[in-house]
């Protein structure tokens, strides 16, 4: 039997989901999940990773994005209305700006 791949992906935040702190109500981490799981989240454009350091990198680069300034987490994408994992939404990241030279 094959043994099953870690994967991470990003969830709305433990500390909002679970412990009602305003403060991470738009902010992301990481859980692990399994491949099945994680083909359904990457279906609804969700992020998925092999690594638990890039999910966690991933989870940053998110959580603080350039005109974020100070403490609180601010994401730029959104959480899915539906699909759950451990009770938190999956984050779906907000689509890239393309830049157009002109």
């Amino acid at each position: 039997m094959a043994t099953p791949k870690e994967l991470y992906a990003l969830v709305q935040h433990s500390g909002y989901v679970g412990g009602g702190n305003g403060q991470f109500k738009s902010a992301v981490e990481q859980v692990l999940v399994s491949e099945k799981r994680a083909e359904r989240i990457k279906s609804v454009g969700g992020l998925v990773f092999a690594d638990y350091s890039e999910a966690d990198d991933a989870a940053m680069a998110e959580n603080y994005p350039p005109e974020v300034k100070g403490m609180i987490p601010r994401v730029r994408g959104t959480f899915h209305k539906t699909m759950k994992v451990d009770g938190m939404a999956v984050y779906i990241p907000a689509p890239k700006k393309v830049e157009v030279a002109r």
